[in-house]
């Protein structure tokens, strides 16, 4: 039982927008494709490779409580984790000047939560699971141990339910905040998601494993949670993903330019996970990590954190509808070239929308006319042809549709109810409406670029003038190639015959 990843399972629990269903609020036109699924949303699980959320209750400060934070300093130095930060409420704080380049802190293997670790744990059984789902359990495990676990320190300081500023434990009031956001609707989807995959575990028996009254779903879903949140996953890491101890409070707190990386040491190559700072820090000064380039609504869905200013950044998620007559070639063209029927692209207000959005879009928008590029026998060679415009009418059916689309999902980010402003707004209002302005100007800059390329389809090149110019058929006709219709072309008139 492989359970799904949080994209994945938001993908089974949502009511895809078929026909001429596109962006936040169902758009109809008469310009849009039956054979669009679009998906407004932040893809559920952003930077992710784990599952979903919700929590138990107890009062706990944001991020490490004070009085549990030399305990967790004394457990730490003596795994071997190597530290020239301060542990704080708000994470990792330089407590000396670091040049471009220094090594912040690095965490130790022996303090990791892993595959390897979940599966000493709970045994065998958990190879049936994904990696984030093995070590969310250990961690609902450990954390149902007390003070007897090997973990205890750590687990000690992690905030409890009411103190993540993850949307999915916000409040119904805060939740409005987010209304028309890509961030609400994949909240929305994602209980029903957690529920699911914790029935799942239930008739697997995995709460067997777990002392009476200790695995529940809010528990669970705590344990998701937090693994979720202070995950990282590197491709050379035996299962791909753990918990750094240490590391994690970086992944909990304000972005910032640090990078979090993965290095091996000594003569056994030890695997040890590292922040490095990317610029000069000065003692005092926060570290926090550039989360790899995700979007502020990724980070505020995953993290509960938000960039503030910069550029604004959108996640756009279509797919190719089932219905399409045309589906199964183009699913096959996707999965050829390394993309899924349902994709995902990163709009940002500083730069073009994604060439692979187009592309993507040209080809769900292929119709009877253009069909032809879809045969088998330029399968290799149909997703190339996708990136530059395919004919008149299948850019100007692809342009429309995403003007559509992101005009669309504006207008609701406009009509929802205002945030609370001013001095007195509290910090989850604050992370709202980071993600809200990130959003509309990320959306703003997409429709005026795609209006601007919509005013030029008659200057581009089309598949076919590009293909007769390949083939040197774009030319004007020698003399020598014009054939007089009145000639005797028959076999005894020819003179060698």
């Amino acid at each position: 039982m492989a359970l799904f990843e949080w994209s994945q399972a938001a993908s089974m629990h949502k009511t895809m927008l078929i026909a001429m269903a596109l962006g936040c609020s169902v758009l109809t036109s008469a310009f849009v494709p039956s054979s669009v699924v679009f998906r407004h949303a932040s893809g559920a699980r952003g930077m992710v490779v784990g599952r979903h959320k919700n929590l138990a209750l107890r009062n706990s400060v944001l991020g490490l409580k004070a009085a549990d934070n030399s305990a967790l300093v004394s457990w730490l130095e003596e795994n071997g984790v190597k530290n020239s930060c301060t542990l704080t409420p708000e994470g990792l704080q330089a407590s000396s000047d670091l040049k471009n380049g220094a090594e912040a802190c690095s965490s130790s293997p022996k303090v990791y939560l892993t595959e390897a670790t979940a599966k000493e744990a709970l045994g065998s059984k958990i190879d049936e699971l994904d990696t984030e789902t093995a070590i969310a359990l250990q961690l609902l495990l450990e954390k149902s141990k007390g003070s007897e676990s090997f973990w205890a320190p750590w687990i000690a300081t992690l905030p409890e339910a009411d103190a993540f500023d993850v949307p999915f434990f916000w409040s119904a009031d805060e939740k409005k905040f987010l209304e028309g956001t890509t961030v609400a609707t994949e909240v929305e989807e994602l209980e029903d998601a957690l529920r699911d995959e914790f029935q799942q575990l239930q008739t697997a028996g995995w709460g067997e494993k777990f002392p009476d009254g200790s695995f529940t779903f809010e528990n669970y879903a705590w344990a998701v949670c937090t693994t979720s949140a202070r995950s990282v996953t590197f491709e050379k890491f035996p299962g791909k993903t753990l918990v750094a101890p240490l590391i994690d409070n970086a992944l909990t707190s304000a972005p910032g330019s640090a990078k979090v990386g993965l290095g091996f040491e000594g003569m056994f190559r030890e695997p040890r996970i590292k922040v490095t700072v990317s610029q000069t820090s000065q003692s005092g000064s926060m570290v926090g990590v550039d989360f790899d380039g995700k979007s502020t609504s990724k980070l505020l869905f995953r993290h509960g954190v938000a960039k503030e200013g910069g550029a604004g950044e959108v996640e756009a998620t279509f797919a190719v509808s089932p219905l399409d007559r045309f589906a199964d070639d183009k699913f096959d063209i996707l999965e050829l070239n390394g993309y899924e029927a349902e994709q995902s692209f990163v709009l940002r207000s500083d730069s073009p929308p994604p060439e692979a959005m187009m592309a993507f879009m040209r080809l769900v928008c292929i119709k009877a006319q253009d069909a032809f590029l879809l045969e088998s026998v330029f399968r290799n060679d149909a997703w190339g042809f996708m990136l530059d415009p395919v004919s008149p009418e299948n850019e100007e059916l692809a342009l429309d549709t995403l003007i559509a689309t992101f005009e669309g999902a504006l207008e609701e980010l406009l009509d929802a109810p205002p945030i609370p402003g001013g001095a007195g707004a509290s910090k989850r209002a604050k992370l709202a409406q980071a993600v809200r302005e990130s959003e509309m100007k990320a959306l703003r800059a997409a429709i005026v670029f795609l209006e601007q390329d919509k005013k030029t389809l008659d200057e581009k090149e089309y598949y076919q003038e590009r293909r007769l110019r390949s083939l040197n058929l774009d030319r004007p006709v020698d003399d020598s190639e014009i054939v007089d219709p009145d000639i005797d072309f028959r076999r005894e008139n020819v003179p060698w015959n």
